[in-house]
């Protein structure tokens, strides 16, 4: 005699194996610690690392390109299935460096966790998934939608410093010579993500057509400028999308000046306990990168800046 589905008894989602219920990533957060390159992102992150309970990852598990797709999609555009896509690696990430032996003892060297919690029988009770991606600012929208418990960390760094700091450490970042080669525009950081070509140079799809011959003009600073005022115009959406409690925002030089004060800040926003390697890793911040650029700059250089992003600096609270 057959069975009918009617004779299994119900199925529910505690039946699955643990690497079958990417949905429960929805209990552990996620965090997201977004900013444009060079703003403090990784600092941070590899401070919240330390944060009893969370478990942090950088890297390409949503990848830069990703993102740039994201951003530059039609409004209209349903990033459902996409975004299924990404809690899919996200989870499987996320319980393997909890109950695989091999992570847990990766994650022990690198001081992420301490020596009893390595020993320790493994358990998601209290685990927050964390992840830092600063181009992730292009998809806020989907990722704020998707995951509706999410929170979100912005640290917000000086434009004119923050484009400083790219060019200086990254100095192929939107240059001539990246921009008219494709090989080099589809490296998987660029910061092109994806271009429209013309007359040979690759125009990024966030630079709109009618400042085309603007940017072509541009030194690389000015670029770096041009994206960081892009870039952060869009994180800074999320303060009218999510509620109070599910987005804080940093500046980069309030957390270098005051790491103590900023750091129970972060602790409350993620309801977490406070730790020793917490409060010391804070402390390892470097103010002197307060206004760099002005040293390294010149003033016309300075003063452009100030043209291409001043509204937005304004905005924010920078001077001018």
């Amino acid at each position: 005699m057959l069975r009918s589905d009617t004779d299994l008894p119900p199925l529910v989602l505690g039946d699955l194996p643990l690497e079958d219920r990417p949905t429960c990533l929805d209990d552990h957060g996620p965090i997201f610690i977004l900013g444009c390159p060079r703003s403090g992102t990784t600092f941070l992150s590899d401070c919240i690392s330390t944060i009893p309970g969370v478990a942090e990852f950088v890297g390409v598990l949503a990848p830069p390109r990703l993102m740039h797709y994201l951003g530059k999609k039609s409004k209209n555009f349903d990033a459902s299935e996409i975004m299924s896509f990404v809690r899919d690696v996200f989870w499987q990430q996320f319980w393997r460096s909890v109950f695989a032996r091999g992570e847990r003892t990766k994650r022990w060297l690198q001081g992420k966790i301490g020596f009893g919690e390595l020993i320790a029988s493994p358990s998601l009770k209290g685990k927050l998934f964390c992840y830092k991606e600063p181009f992730l600012c292009y998809a806020v929208d989907e990722f704020s939608v998707f995951f509706p418990n999410s929170k979100f960390i912005h640290i917000v760094r000086d434009g004119r410093d923050n484009a400083d700091s790219i060019e200086r450490t990254y100095p192929h970042a939107l240059s001539d010579a990246v921009l008219r080669d494709d090989l080099l525009s589809y490296n998987k950081n660029s910061e092109i993500g994806f271009w429209t070509k013309e007359k040979g140079f690759n125009f990024p799809w966030w630079v709109p057509k009618h400042e085309w011959d603007n940017f072509l003009e541009m030194n690389k600073y000015h670029r770096c400028v041009k994206m960081w005022a892009e870039m952060t115009r869009r994180a800074l959406s999320l303060r009218e999308t999510v509620s109070a409690d599910r987005y804080l925002e940093l500046r980069y030089e309030d957390l270098v000046s005051d790491p103590q004060r900023y750091g129970d800040e972060i602790l409350s926003f993620l309801g977490a306990n406070d730790s020793s390697k917490f409060r010391k890793k804070l402390g390892r911040s470097v103010p002197s990168s307060i206004k760099i650029a002005k040293k390294n700059q010149k003033p016309a250089d300075i003063e452009k800046a100030n043209q291409i992003a001043g509204d937005l600096l304004a905005k924010i609270g920078y001077e001018l």
